[in-house]
C-alpha cells in the first residue's frame, strides 16, 4: 500500500487486511510495525485491532519500529545507491530491465 513510508517515517503503527497471496503482513511482521488480517476475517481484524486500540505502549512501539525499519530499508542514499547499482548492472549487460 502506497501510504506504507508515510506511516513508517511518521512513526505510525499499521492495521492492515490483506489479500492471501501478498507478502505485505510479511514485512509487517518483520518490521513489528504492525498488525495485519486477511482480507475477510472480520474476526481476526477486530481482536487484532481492539488490541492496538487499547495498547497505549504497543501503538507506540510499532510505531517506533516502523520508523526504524523506514530508516534501514528506505534510506536516500540506499536508495540511490540500489538504483545506480541497478544501471550499472544493465549499462554492462548483466541485467536487462
Amino acid at each position: 500500500p502506497s501510504k506504507t513510508l508515510s506511516y513508517f517515517e511518521c512513526s505510525i503503527p499499521i492495521m492492515a487486511a490483506i489479500d492471501p497471496v501478498t507478502d505485505y503482513g510479511d514485512m509487517l511482521v518483520e518490521s513489528g510495525s504492525g498488525f495485519y488480517s486477511i482480507h475477510g476475517d472480520l474476526k481476526q481484524f477486530k481482536t487484532k485491532f481492539n488490541k492496538l486500540i487499547k495498547d497505549e505502549e504497543l501503538r507506540r512501539k510499532m510505531g517506533v519500529n516502523g520508523r526504524k525499519y523506514f530508516e534501514k530499508n528506505y534510506d536516500v542514499k540506499k536508495s540511490v545507491k540500489i538504483l545506480e547499482d541497478y544501471g550499472s548492472r544493465v549499462n554492462n549487460g548483466k541485467e536487462r530491465y
